[in-house]
């Protein structure tokens, strides 16, 4: 699930290949002791038109 609270057993899976997750989850998980956990950095970047669009309706709210 998308806040699943991560055990350490969770990331047991008898071998010894590393350990390839989100960011998000490396966040949730970064007091294990597995040694070879890598995670993917995220970032966003908005199109203009959606990035005015969500500025209309933040605005729209905070005078509403």
């Amino acid at each position: 699930p998308d806040h699943h609270v991560y055990q350490e057993t969770d990331l047991e899976f008898n071998n010894d290949a590393p350990i390839l997750m989100t960011e998000k989850d490396a966040v949730k998980c970064k007091e294990f002791t597995h040694k070879d956990i890598w995670y993917i950095p995220i970032s966003l970047s908005l199109n203009i038109a959606l990035e005015k669009r969500i500025s209309t309706i933040i605005e729209g709210i905070s005078h509403g």
